[in-house]
C-alpha cells in the first residue's frame, strides 16, 4: 500500500491553481460550507445569493417559511438567474422561465412551443444540501457526513452564539488580493497583532492567547479585554442589563466561518473563495442590545456611536488586508522556501493547513504542537521601526 504524498511545506500551497482548483472541489464542495444567517431571510419567498470561485447559489425562503438552497442556473438553459438578495419568484433574463423560492418551475414561456409531454415538476432548479443551526446556514454539494458530526462540539456553541445576534450594527465586504489560506490564517493567531494592529488595538494583546484545536480543523483562542467601567455600565444599560463579555473570543468553524466574540459584539465573518489570488471577507457586526427607534435617547446614542464603531472596525480590518496581501507578494517572489517552525500563537493556523491537506488527501509534515511561547519581557517596537537583531 503506497503513502499518502506530503502536503508541501512550501509557499507554493499559496500559489497553485491547480491546488486552488482541488480546493474548492474537494474542501468547499464537499463540506458544509457558512453561506449566512437566518436573519437574511426575514419573510415568505425571500433569498439571497451566495456568491464563490466556480459557484453561485441561491438560498430562499419559500412561501411555507421553509429553509432550500439551489444551483443558480435555469432549468432551461443554465443562465444565471439572480443577484444579491430579494424577495418574491425568479425569472430567468434569458427565456424568461419563471421559478418559485421552493426551487420549482412555476412555468416556462412560450409554452405551446415546447414538447406536448412537457411538465413543470421535472424542470426545478437543481437542489443543495442545506442545513441550519441556530440562526447559521450551511451548505454543500456532496457532503460526506451530516452537518452537527462535522461540527461536532461547535453545534451547541453556535447555538449558543445564535442568542447573541439580536440586532445587526453595519456589515463590511472587503476583497483582497490573497489566496483564501492565508487571508484565514491571518484572521486567526495573534502572533501579528503587536506589530500590525499597534496603533489599533489595546496593547494588553500582547499577552498570549489560549487555543483549543477541535475536530475536524476548529480551533479557537481566548484573551482578556478589560472594559473601563463606565463603557461597561452603558452597555448594560443598551443590553438591558446583559453582562457583557470581559474576553475576546475568536473561533474558526472549518473551513470559512469565523466568529469573533468581545464585549456585547459579535463579528460573523465568511470567508469566500474568489479566484487563487482572490479573496472576499464579508463581516457582519451584531449586538445584545436590541435596535430602539432614532428618535429615543438611546437610539440617537446608537447612531452617533455607530459610525465611530464602523471606522474602528474597518480600520483594524484594513491592516488585515494590507499585511496579507504583502504576504501574497512575498510569497509569489519565494514560492520554494520552506516554512520554518510554528510559534505558539501560530498553532491554529497549523491546525487549519493540516486540516485542508487532508481533505486533499495528503499527509502534513509539520509540527502543530510548538512549544509554549516564553513570556514577553519588554515592549515590541512601535509599528513601523526594524527590529534590531541580535549581535554575537
Amino acid at each position: 500500500m503506497s503513502e499518502r504524498p506530503t502536503y508541501p511545506a512550501a509557499s507554493t500551497i499559496f500559489h497553485e491553481p491547480a491546488l486552488f482548483e482541488r480546493e474548492t472541489a474537494e474542501v468547499f464542495r464537499s463540506s458544509r460550507v457558512f453561506v449566512g444567517t437566518v436573519d437574511q431571510l426575514p419573510d415568505a419567498r425571500s433569498w439571497f445569493v451566495y456568491e464563490a470561485a466556480g459557484r453561485s447559489v441561491i438560498v430562499a425562503r419559500d412561501k411555507g417559511d421553509q429553509l432550500g438552497a439551489f444551483v443558480n442556473a435555469c432549468a432551461h438553459r443554465g443562465t444565471r438567474l439572480c443577484e444579491g438578495s430579494g424577495q418574491g419568484r425568479l425569472q430567468c433574463p434569458y427565456h424568461g422561465w419563471v421559478f418559485d423560492t421552493d426551487g420549482s418551475l412555476m412555468g416556462p414561456s412560450r409554452r405551446k412551443g415546447l414538447p406536448q409531454a412537457f411538465r413543470n415538476e421535472d424542470h426545478g432548479l437543481t437542489p443543495l444540501s442545506l442545513e441550519q443551526v441556530g440562526s447559521f446556514l450551511f451548505v454543500a454539494e456532496s457532503p460526506t457526513q451530516p452537518l452537527r458530526e462535522a461540527l461536532g462540539a461547535q453545534v451547541a456553541f453556535l447555538e449558543r452564539v445564535s442568542e447573541d445576534l439580536v440586532s445587526e450594527i453595519f456589515e463590511i465586504r472587503m476583497e483582497i488580493a490573497a489566496n483564501w489560506k492565508l487571508v484565514v490564517s491571518g484572521a486567526i493567531e495573534d502572533y501579528h497583532v503587536p506589530f500590525v494592529h499597534g496603533q489599533s488595538l489595546d496593547p494588553s494583546r500582547q499577552s498570549a492567547a489560549e487555543n483549543t484545536l477541535s475536530s475536524p480543523g476548529h480551533s479557537s483562542f481566548a484573551i482578556p479585554a478589560p472594559i473601563p467601567f463606565g463603557l461597561a455600565t452603558l452597555m448594560r444599560i443598551f443590553t438591558k442589563g446583559k453582562e457583557p463579555r470581559r474576553s475576546l473570543e475568536n473561533t474558526l468553524v472549518f473551513p470559512n466561518l469565523l466568529l469573533v466574540q468581545i464585549w456585547t459584539m459579535t463579528h460573523v465573518t465568511a470567508f469566500v473563495p474568489l479566484g487563487p489570488h482572490r479573496t472576499l471577507r464579508y463581516s457582519r457586526l451584531f449586538d445584545m442590545a436590541p435596535k430602539r427607534p432614532w428618535w429615543t435617547p438611546l437610539g440617537f446614542l446608537y447612531r452617533v456611536l455607530r459610525p465611530l464603531g464602523y471606522r474602528g472596525v474597518f480600520k483594524v480590518y484594513e491592516e488585515d488586508r494590507l499585511i496579507v496581501e504583502k504576504a501574497q507578494r512575498g510569497t509569489a517572489g519565494a514560492k520554494t522556501l520552506v516554512r520554518p517552525p510554528a510559534h505558539a500563537e501560530e498553532v491554529r493556523v497549523e491546525h487549519f493547513l493540516k486540516e485542508t491537506a487532508a481533505r486533499l488527501g495528503y499527509d502534513y509534515a509539520s509540527e502543530i504542537e510548538p512549544a509554549e511561547s516564553e513570556p514577553v519581557e519588554s515592549e515590541p517596537p512601535p509599528t513601523g521601526e526594524p527590529v534590531e537583531p541580535e549581535r554575537a
